[in-house]
């Protein structure tokens, strides 16, 4: 079948135009078999020996339309992977599955809907699992040592003071942890670390919530969830090891990058190990 979303224009220069956008666009011969050929190709009907003879010609173009029935999600999802990825859509789409998503923490928005139309984990035994760790206001950064033991990668979405804050997406032992941003800033501010520990254990009043601009939390939920799809299926994301500042009033696009840094324990994640929480106290920002 032809991909969908890819439309066919007739040319006033005797050629039928597929797909509209350059990526996609392919020009063909506007025949009477072609039109045929193309016809039967939208109805699902057998083809004729002239048409499989169009078949190569049209290949750039086409999709195995059982592909795009798959239990459980949505065919727009499934039709939007076979569009980008014709060759790998399958096995991409198995990815996602194998890859599970625990969301922890709370920010006004459920990722669960949007996690499950993208059809991440739901395999009835995923491969392997991430952590979507919401947070209104700075998280304990003590909290977070159980996911570095663990080696459990995870990506972090938080409000603070009316911005969004996307990432790091920590792979322990191979990017930079929030503990090493908080030691970056450090070197700009030496009570940084100090500062945004005591902030993550205040008690906030019930009735005094965090500010979070529902627009911008979407926006940032969208952009999160898509670089998980990326990462599950083995694609570069814009939050490896890397923020994002989003606010309503600006929106810095352009992720900023973090290095592991050296004061920061993350690193013994490779062996397993730790230091304890409270020999981190002053020099590790919790």
């Amino acid at each position: 079948m032809i991909a969908p979303g890819l439309v066919v224009l007739a040319r006033p220069d005797g050629e039928l135009q597929i797909g509209l956008t350059p990526r996609h666009r392919l020009l063909v011969t506007d025949s009477t078999q072609t039109r045929r050929t193309l016809t039967a190709l939208a109805r699902g009907e057998a083809l004729n020996d002239s048409a499989r003879r169009l078949l190569p010609r049209l290949q750039p173009a086409l999709r195995d339309g059982g592909s795009l029935v798959q239990p459980g999600i949505p065919a727009a999802e499934t039709a939007a992977l076979s569009l980008r990825h014709p060759h790998t859509a399958p096995s991409r789409l198995a990815a996602r599955r194998g890859t599970a998503i625990t969301v922890a923490g709370d920010l006004a928005l459920d990722p669960r809907p949007l996690l499950r139309a993208t059809g991440l984990g739901t395999a009835d035994r995923p491969e392997r699992s991430v952590t979507l760790l919401l947070c209104a206001g700075e998280p304990d950064r003590a909290s977070l040592d159980v996911l570095l033991r663990e080696r459990r990668p995870h990506l972090l979405l938080r409000a603070v003071e009316g911005e969004i804050l996307l990432g790091p997406f920590v792979d322990p032992g191979r990017t930079a942890c929030l503990r090493c941003v908080d030691h970056h800033h450090a070197e700009e501010d030496p009570l940084h670390p100090l500062l945004v520990s005591r902030a993550a254990r205040l008690l906030r009043p019930r009735d005094l919530p965090e500010p979070v601009d529902a627009a911008v939390a979407a926006m940032a939920l969208g952009w999160a969830v898509r670089d998980l799809v990326r990462y599950a299926e083995g694609d570069p994301i814009s939050t490896w090891s890397a923020t994002v500042r989003l606010g309503p009033d600006e929106v810095d696009l352009a992720p900023r990058a973090w290095m592991p840094h050296p004061a920061c324990g993350c690193g013994w994640a490779r062996s397993g190990e730790l230091p304890g929480a409270h020999d981190r106290s002053s020099t590790m920002g919790a």
